[in-house]
């Protein structure tokens, strides 16, 4: 019985960060369960969780959320939060326990916090230290560790296969997009959806490279009284920021699908405020 005990000292318990929330009402709980109330769109004046407030930030609705990213301690850190491209040395990329990351059982590259862990163990420790906190979308009950261990979704054998300027993640954008930049390199860029900071020994290998981030999908970084108000994507902010040097972003692609603007045919934000039947939301 003594391989039952092993497994039953593997299952460590993460206290959750306490939430007064309920279960998200939007979706499927049987498709996608325990997941609860994290957002709130002030415009449609609804609860709801992270995954159904995604259509209302493409909408251009004000959904106010909480970036759970930690301080920003260095230039390479801040640059890499507000979207910069990022390149990561990955060839010889130390894991957070010390280990080199291509040696390791299950290397990944969790696009929650952008820690690198050589196995899921080191990430449920990082997760147990709250470096990832990916876990705060979930149940607000105590959980085991397993269950839910980060949004680890960009894996060394993606890596290993991609071509130079492949994808190596199809996870959402909105928490990170990831290529094969070279033979040693692969390229970052971080979105809105963050959740934690990359472990010490991910962050000795990244170089930004990007003084002027033009990642459409990253925090955005005014400081204006309305932006302030609900930390947002870029492409979100066009139509009530005030800060007139932000006017630029209108350039972003129109996403809207009234008839006017699916008759116009591709056109940029800025380009159909008027003609538009979609409400600018102020």
């Amino acid at each position: 019985m003594k391989w039952i005990d092993k497994l039953i000292g593997k299952r460590r318990v993460l206290p959750h960060k306490p939430f007064e929330l309920n279960p998200c009402k939007y979706h499927d709980q049987r498709q996608f369960p325990d997941l609860v109330e994290t957002d709130y769109c002030r415009s449609c004046d609804m609860k709801m969780c992270y995954m159904c407030a995604h259509p209302h930030f493409d909408h251009g609705c004000h959904v106010s959320h909480t970036p759970h990213k930690g301080p920003e301690i260095n230039p390479s850190l801040k640059g890499f939060n507000w979207g910069a491209l990022t390149l990561l040395s990955w060839k010889d990329l130390l894991c957070s326990c010390g280990k080199p990351w291509t040696d390791g059982h299950e290397p990944t590259i969790c696009v929650a916090c952008g820690s690198a862990t050589c196995s899921a163990d080191c990430h449920l420790k990082l997760q147990e230290d709250h470096q990832c906190l990916f876990f705060t979308n979930f149940t607000a009950e105590e959980a085991v560790f397993e269950e839910v261990n980060g949004f680890r979704a960009i894996l060394l054998h993606n890596i290993n296969v991609a071509k130079q300027g492949q994808r190596v993640t199809y996870a959402s954008p909105r928490f990170m997009s990831a290529f094969k930049h070279s033979e040693s390199h692969i390229a970052l860029q971080r979105g809105f959806r963050q959740y934690g900071t990359p472990a010490s020994s991910t962050q000795d290998k990244m170089q930004v490279i990007e003084k002027t981030p033009t990642y459409e999908h990253r925090l955005c970084p005014c400081q204006c009284e309305k932006c302030v108000q609900s930390p947002h994507p870029v492409y979100n902010c066009t139509s009530y920021c005030e800060n007139s040097k932000h006017k630029k972003l209108q350039s972003i692609e129109c996403w809207c699908i009234c008839s006017a603007c699916i008759l116009k045919g591709p056109h940029a934000r800025s380009d159909c405020l008027h003609s538009c039947k979609m409400p600018i939301i102020e």
